[in-house]
């Protein structure tokens, strides 16, 4: 079984390529939306003689890249409550280490007193 570290560095590497791979598609619908703006004057749609297949297929690969997106952000909000519940994991494992640890000091110290030597009382 993986250390909590081990976890939250794997779930942050997925997390850091899954962001990487959403800004990937953001920029790659960027430069597409700038092609077609560049390309589709009034007077090139007007020469093509199927606009509507053009159309067509710009709504399609609209919706599959949305699609994508979606489908990326919902994997990013995952990994981000899993990141959040191994953090809260971890702070209660803490917590219950700091309690352990003090019941223990106080333990010792209570056995230190018990051994320390007593100074002689009424000489």
């Amino acid at each position: 079984m993986a250390t909590f570290e081990e976890r939250l560095t794997e779930l942050e590497q997925e997390f850091k390529h899954l962001r990487l791979y959403n800004g990937v598609l953001k920029n790659l619908t960027d430069i597409q939306s700038m092609a077609l703006r560049s390309s589709s004057t009034k007077s090139e749609l007007t020469k093509v003689s199927d606009t509507s297949s053009i159309f067509d297929i710009l709504i399609s690969q609209n919706q599959s890249t949305n699609k994508c997106l979606g489908d990326i952000q919902t994997q990013i909000l995952e990994l981000d409550s899993k990141i959040v519940g191994i953090q809260a994991e971890m702070c209660q494992s803490f917590a219950q280490q700091e309690i352990t640890m003090n019941t223990r000091f106080d333990q010792i110290m209570l056995v230190i007193a018990a051994l320390a030597p007593k100074p002689d009382q009424g000489t």
